[in-house]
């Protein structure tokens, strides 16, 4: 009989949840919950950046029709801030998540490539942003 108690122990610290065990599974509760809270500022990032990426195309389709050269190349230049001011919030949002990883290359893409060439994919790209549908 004297044995038993310590039998006893031993069975119920085998039984009990860990510490451990308590804190991996806290820890994965909570990164759940910051994994849904990175895709919503994914797509805050995203729809700021296909803000500044709808400016620029507007400003760019301006300066298409513009048939004064020096108001088109000021235009264009607009145009062309514009998307260099969305770049780092399609970079971050692609950070969060991968959805908008399109979006950021095709933005890496505007110092290389004229901005004609990227309206098509920018519109697609941001269509879903400015919409609301991610």
């Amino acid at each position: 009989m004297a044995g038993w108690p310590n039998s006893r122990a031993r069975l119920l610290r085998r039984t009990r949840p860990s510490r451990s065990l308590l804190v991996l599974s806290l820890v994965m509760v909570a990164s759940l919950a910051l994994g849904g809270c990175a895709k919503r500022d994914a797509a805050n990032y995203a729809h700021a950046a296909c803000r500044h990426v709808e400016t620029s195309l507007s400003v760019f389709a301006r300066a298409q029709a513009n048939s004064n050269a020096a108001d088109a190349t000021t235009e264009r230049a607009t145009a062309l801030a514009e998307l260099r001011t969305a770049m780092p919030l399609a970079a971050l949002a692609a950070s969060d998540s991968s959805e908008w990883q399109a979006l950021a290359a095709t933005l890496g893409e505007s110092s290389r490539v004229p901005e004609s060439t990227l309206v098509p994919s920018l519109t697609a790209q941001c269509g879903a942003a400015l919409s609301g549908h991610t």
